[in-house]
């Protein structure tokens, strides 16, 4: 956290190389494609050189131990604290705007100080997640939300990131993992020898890296014409199983009734049932 020159969670790639040798404390040495893998570069044009996310770093897969084939060790994510505190208030799968964020202007981690006042841009993009749903309200398990929550918590809460290939996310992934200490080099006299942007400050990313793809894991919306396929389909299973097990009871019946003496026939050959005598 050190490194991040603002309150965006994002370190310069840069500074992120820039530490000095022989450090026995930190080592930062993934390369680019390594970390565009497991989604914690940020690569905005903006930005003038790509950025390391510093949440989506820390919950990557090279600072985990795999001592075990079954299990990893891996940091704690600060977020699911911020989410746990989130479900416990709403006790419901979405929430107004309004009231998330009175929550969340409530919310302290470790590097947000509570109560605060949240940018107006946080604000809009919240608004414009509501007004995607037709009750009017945030989904807060959904991808949209994980987003938001990002730029809200930045160096707590991961950037959401689908990866194409989920063998990235394992500790045995170690395709490309480190950059050459000249590759390195190279990009700090790069960036030293040019101007970049001065972007930053709580909230400044959204307009670069939001991205407006919903994913709503447990609550995926059902087409009415599919619903009323389904409904066919069950009444008429339904309609055969009775029709099965009327025919299963009316057989069971008639093998049973003339030893029981429940059967009599009638003038004309006619069948009818009849309650047996006892004496």
């Amino acid at each position: 956290m050190n490194l991040v020159p603002d309150r965006s969670g994002r370190i310069p790639l840069s500074r992120f190389y820039s530490q000095p040798p022989g450090n026995i404390v930190y080592t930062f040495t993934e390369s680019k494609e390594y970390l565009r893998s497991i989604g914690a570069l940020d690569e905005s044009s903006s930005w003038g050189e790509p950025r390391v996310l510093l949440a989506n770093y820390m919950a990557g897969p090279s600072n985990c131990l795999a001592n075990s084939p079954y299990f990893l060790v891996c940091c704690i994510s600060e977020c699911e604290g911020v989410l746990t505190k989130l479900e416990e208030e709403i006790k419901a799968p979405s929430a107004t705007p309004e009231r998330l964020l009175a929550i969340v202007a409530d919310l302290s981690t470790s590097s947000v100080e509570a109560p605060r006042v949240l940018p107006e841009t946080l604000k809009e993009r919240l608004t414009a997640i509501a007004s995607r749903s037709e009750s009017g309200e945030v989904f807060i398990h959904g991808r949209l939300f994980a987003q938001w929550l990002h730029y809200a918590f930045p160096n707590e809460c991961a950037h959401p990131y689908t990866a194409v290939n989920t063998s990235v996310l394992s500790a045995g992934h170690k395709d490309g993992y480190d950059a050459e200490p000249e590759d390195r080099a190279r990009h700090i006299a790069e960036v030293e020898a040019s101007t970049l942007p001065d972007i930053g400050g709580e909230g400044s990313a959204i307009i670069e890296q939001w991205s407006d793809d919903e994913v709503l894991p447990l609550l995926e919306p059902v087409s009415r014409r599919r619903s009323s396929m389904r409904s066919l389909v069950w009444l008429g299973t339904q309609l055969v199983m009775f029709t099965a097990m009327a025919r299963t009871i009316f057989s069971k019946l008639s093998s049973l009734a003339p030893a029981c003496g429940f059967l009599r026939k009638g003038k004309g050959g006619d069948v009818a049932f009849v309650l047996p005598k006892y004496a």
